[in-house]
Parts: C-alpha cells; structure tokens; sequence
C-alpha cells in the first residue's frame, strides 16, 4: 500500500516540491557559433600576416648599400665616397696609440741572481776520542801542579803542539805503555771519512763491533806524547 505524502496547508518553502516534480531549470549558456570562430580565425591569421618584418639583407650588404632616402654629396673631382657606416678610421702604431705616462711608468724588467750550486762537502763522521797520559808523565805533570799550574792548560798547551790530524785507511795499535790517572785525560772529536773508517774495520776483527775511538787512536797517540813531553820540560823551567 503506498504510503500518502502529507498535506499541507502552507506553501512549501523548502524547494523540495520542485525536486521531486522533476522540473529541469533551463541552462544560462548559449548555443555554440561556428560562424563567430571562423570570423575570430580570419582576423588572427590577417593580424599575425602584418606584424612579420620585411626580410633585411647581410651585414655585409646592409652597410655596403645605402638607403635610398639618403642624399650622398659627390666630391668635385667625382672620387668616390664611401659611406660613415664603411669608412675606416686611420690605422696608427702601437707607439702611437698608447699614452705617453704610460710608456713612460712601465718598469725595467729585473734579472734574477743565479747562484752556482755549492758542492756538498763529506765532512765524515765523528769520532770521539780521549788522549791519555802515561804513567811515567804523572810525576812531572804533579810539580807543575804543585807551582799553581792549572792541569788543563797543560793539556790544551800540549794539543795546541799537535800538528794536523789526517786518518790514514790503515789500523795502527795503541803504544804499549800503562796509562796514568783518567783526571788528566784530554778530550777531543776528529772528523774521519766513512770510506776510512770502513776500511780500518775491515782490517781488524770484530772491527764493526769495537769502539771507533779505538780503531784511530793508535794514529794520534804518538805525536800527543811527543807534545806533552815537550810542554811539561817548556813549563818545568
């Protein structure tokens, strides 16, 4: 049984009365006019025709040939003239188109010093080495002690005695005399060269392993006695 919508007695305000009717409102929009764009088409393509520049010549031709509107003047002798476009200014030196302060300021170019290189010297090894007194020197050393004589300038006068000291390649054993006290024991270095000093190793046993002091004292050892003796009779006067 179908249901009965209800009455009313009032105008429905609600605008469901005109859902339910079904009643389409009519549409705002116009029909579409083919006539209207193919008017708006004609006018696009005349106004895109207008606008294209006219086609211009290289610029080479450009400036080669002037426009007609142009009055170009003939000399009296009917040489010819060429346009302000072409016309080539006059060609001037280097000299001529820099300033004169400039050429003037700029600076002499300087020479850098070149110096030889130096060689570089083998100044060897050093070696260490303590020259001795022997005991039979102690009792003369003691008296000139005893005068007020310090011990070391006897040393250092005695060394000064010494002549230059030259390592030979070849091993020379100590003198074979006893040693006196180690107080009076003058300290000095002597530069040996590797070469020399490997050869000396060489030539004795272990060589490599003993002191290098050791293996050239036996070169020095006679001449600083010899100047010890001297100084001690010089300072015994």
């Amino acid at each position: 049984m179908a249901r009965e919508r209800i009455r009313t007695t009032r105008e429905d305000a609600t605008g469901f009365e005109e859902g339910v009717a079904g009643v389409r409102k009519p549409t705002i929009l116009k029909p579409f006019n083919k006539d209207a764009l193919e008017a708006f088409n004609k006018r696009k393509k005349a106004s895109a025709a207008t606008s294209e520049p006219h086609p211009r010549l290289s610029g080479s031709l450009e400036t080669a040939i002037p426009d007609a509107s142009e009055n170009l003047q003939l000399p009296a002798d009917n040489t010819p003239v060429q346009p302000e476009s072409v016309q080539q200014e006059p060609i001037m030196s280097a000299t001529e188109t820099a300033p004169k302060e400039a050429l003037g300021s700029t600076a002499p170019v300087l020479a850098t010093i070149v110096l030889p290189p130096r060689a570089k010297q083998n100044r060897g090894v050093k070696v260490d080495v303590r020259l001795r007194l022997l005991v039979r020197q102690v009792e003369p050393m003691r008296k000139i002690v005893e005068r007020g004589i310090d011990p070391g300038d006897v040393l250092r006068a005695a060394y000064s005695r010494l002549p230059e000291i030259r390592i030979e390649p070849r091993y020379i054993p100590q003198v074979q005399e006893p040693s006196g006290p180690t107080q009076w024991n003058y300290r000095t270095s002597v530069a040996v060269k590797k070469e020399i000093l490997q050869a000396i190793q060489d030539q004795v046993l272990n060589g490599a392993e003993a002191p290098r002091s050791s293996l050239i004292v036996g070169q020095i050892e006679r001449a600083w006695f010899a100047c010890v003796d001297d100084t001690i009779k010089e300072l015994s006067k």
